[in-house]
């Protein structure tokens, strides 16, 4: 009865039971009126205010359905938005470099091992991007790696080893350095999409264009993680815009604390699991022994569970 109350809307419940008073006091008025007046009664003097009332009614509720029909079809879009393919791609990123600072031994996220490199990401300039070495290039300095090290094999002088290795060892740095910034800025690129797109739907779900039930069942988890993992970023970037990603930042820390009270409870999977599991049960019992009394119940719990709490 809760989960229905909060999908309609505490104050569009509040005004059709106003409605629906005044709607009373009318056709008492109107009743009062009919009883005690000597007059000729003419039908159309009742039945106009009667039928506005009505027509009142049907279009309250008419906008209503409309506006929770909008916000479903609005977080449907939102989730199949999530999978488009650049978004897709992005949540890959991410997650390859969530799993090399997540802790082996309990599965979480190491937060503070990956700071550092939230903080690096957050810092990058476009100074920095020109740095990154083209792949052409890449190819010219592998390539002379490799001439130095074959020339270092037939070299027998120790000095001249030592300046082949010290070449060897620049370019090799220098290689390293561009493919560490470029990962660091493709994971960089990967999470602003991704932060972007949170902050656009936390803006829904703030302003009632979004089913927040919806999407919360469909991606609750990620949102939690990415913050999680973004939180060091995104502090980092509000140093120097104060309200940028605040909307994603309120949701992602809202739904956390959801997660975090529900934890204890029986949660809405495990309860579904638990009457799925019961409604089989009693299906075979039912083909042992036909008794459609005992489907009954089966079929009500299941239907209990028709919205995702």
């Amino acid at each position: 009865m809760k989960e229905k109350i909060k999908k309609f809307g505490l104050p569009w419940i509040c005004l059709f039971i106003v409605y629906f008073v005044c709607f009373l006091v009318v056709a008492a008025t109107i009743i009062r009126h009919v009883i005690n007046t000597t007059e000729e009664i003419t039908l159309t003097t009742y039945i106009t205010p009667i039928f506005g009332l009505a027509s009142l009614f049907v279009a309250m509720v008419t906008i209503r359905y409309n506006a929770v029909t909008n916000k479903e079809k609005n977080a449907l879009d939102f989730v199949k938005e999530f999978k488009e393919k650049e978004i897709h791609d992005a949540m890959v990123e991410i997650y390859k470099t969530r799993r090399k600072y997540k802790n082996k031994t309990n599965n979480r996220l190491n937060r503070k091992d990956i700071s550092p490199y939230c903080e690096k990401a957050a810092a990058i300039s476009q100074d920095d991007i020109k740095v990154i070495i083209p792949a052409e290039k890449k190819l010219e300095l592998a390539e002379q790696i490799d001439l130095l090290t074959e020339e270092m094999k037939y070299t027998s002088s120790p000095s001249a080893k030592s300046k082949i290795r010290g070449k060897i060892s620049s370019l090799q740095k220098k290689l390293n350095d561009s493919n560490e910034l470029e990962q660091i800025c493709k994971f960089r690129s990967a999470l602003i999409k991704v932060l972007n797109l949170m902050e656009r739907c936390a803006n829904g779900v703030r302003y009632g264009l979004y089913d927040e039930g919806l999407i919360y069942n469909s991606y609750g988890t990620q949102f939690i993680e990415i913050y999680e993992l973004a939180f060091s970023f995104i502090k980092r970037r509000q140093d120097d815009e104060d309200k940028l990603f605040i909307n994603a930042e309120w949701l992602a820390v809202k739904w956390t604390l959801q997660k975090e009270i529900q934890e204890d409870k029986p949660t809405f999977m495990t309860n579904q699991k638990r009457a799925i599991q019961h409604a089989n049960e009693g299906l075979k019992s039912h083909l042992k022994a036909p008794d459609k009394s005992k489907l009954e119940p089966l079929l009500n719990n299941l239907q209990k569970l028709k919205f995702p709490r």
